[in-house]
């Protein structure tokens, strides 16, 4: 993982999943004591099975009479050639007939598709790279340490902490702009590779946490997903884990008990729970903020399942609407 890949800031607002990530290590100095917090909702897991029964998700892009034109601009040194492969499977796989997806050298995608009943589902299918990666929290990390070295004493009561098993987890900020400069400043001073700061972010809060860049699970281990509904009526996109990964999340989480995973999309963290027992079934919930509107949220669990289901374009796009009609 790239250390560039983390100092970009991805506003998802279609998806409701905005945030980013930086690389960051720790800092030595004792920090003032910190205000406490509560912890954000998805700190603790809940069981798949109080869920109600899971649904196959249902075509994504269906048939119509209207049409939308896209250019998706990618970064320097991308293989252009396998994001257009990836993209025109990907839209085909979600139920585009016949999608053009053209070439622009040197690294931009011409994308249109005619006949959908709805170019806006077709926009979030191709404007998102779609990468998973499901990462360690570093439980024992100084992030408060290393936030109040780069603050003020008015910028930090802007600032505060929630500890995780004693230790200096995660900071916590009413401010989600604010918070994510905060990180930027960080992330500027430091060269660690093996550690990032993930920002989570739950309607008008964020939360900071630092990562570890080692990878437990991607894409590759996801074999189908499907769509579950709480009790409370918020819907959860389920990854079921081919027999490669599920070991593996089942190892990890046997050995890590008492300890956080952060599930993050194209450097977004989804969710952070706490693993309270070992995962075994091969599943993991992935329970995010949607859209009020209960329809509206049905398609977004249902298109970010269906991204982290698929092949992730091989580097995050710049996407321009040409036409909608």
């Amino acid at each position: 993982m790239k250390n560039s890949a983390w100092l970009k800031t991805c506003l998802v607002a279609a998806l409701c999943l905005p945030g980013a990530q930086w690389a960051c290590k720790s800092g030595d100095k004792a920090p003032a004591p910190p205000r406490k917090a509560a912890m954000p909702e998805s700190a603790v897991a809940t069981k798949a099975e109080k869920a109600s029964p899971e649904q196959p998700p249902i075509q994504l892009i269906s048939p119509g009479r209207s049409r939308i034109s896209l250019e998706l601009k990618f970064p320097d040194k991308t293989d252009i050639q396998a994001a257009a492969d990836t993209l025109r499977k990907r839209l085909t796989t979600a139920g585009a007939k016949e999608p053009r997806v053209e070439v622009k050298p040197p690294r931009v995608l011409s994308v249109t598709v005619k006949d959908v009943a709805s170019p806006d589902v077709v926009h979030l299918v191709a404007g998102f790279q779609g990468k998973l990666e499901v990462l360690p929290v570093d439980e024992k990390s100084r992030i408060l340490e290393l936030a109040h070295a780069e603050l003020d004493g008015t910028e930090r009561l802007k600032i505060g902490l929630i500890q995780h098993a004693g230790q200096s987890a995660m900071l916590d900020s009413r401010e989600p702009p604010y918070l994510i400069k905060i990180a930027q400043r960080i992330a500027s001073k430091v060269t660690a590779k093996d550690r990032a700061i993930g920002i989570q972010q739950q309607g008008k809060r964020a939360f900071a946490m630092v990562l570890v860049t080692r990878l437990i699970l991607n894409n590759s281990d996801v074999e189908r997903m499907s769509i579950a509904k709480d009790p409370d009526g918020r819907y959860r996109t389920v990854l079921h884990l081919g027999e490669a990964g599920a070991k593996r999340l089942a190892d990890y989480t046997a050995a890590h008990v008492g300890e956080r995973l952060a599930v993050v999309l194209d450097d977004n963290i989804l969710l952070a729970p706490t693993i309270r027992e070992r995962i075994g079934n091969g599943r993991i919930a992935v329970s995010s903020h949607f859209s009020e509107d209960a329809g509206r949220a049905l398609m977004q669990a249902r298109v970010q399942g269906f991204l982290i289901s698929m092949d992730p374009l091989p580097a995050r796009p710049e996407i321009t609407l040409i036409e909608k009609r």
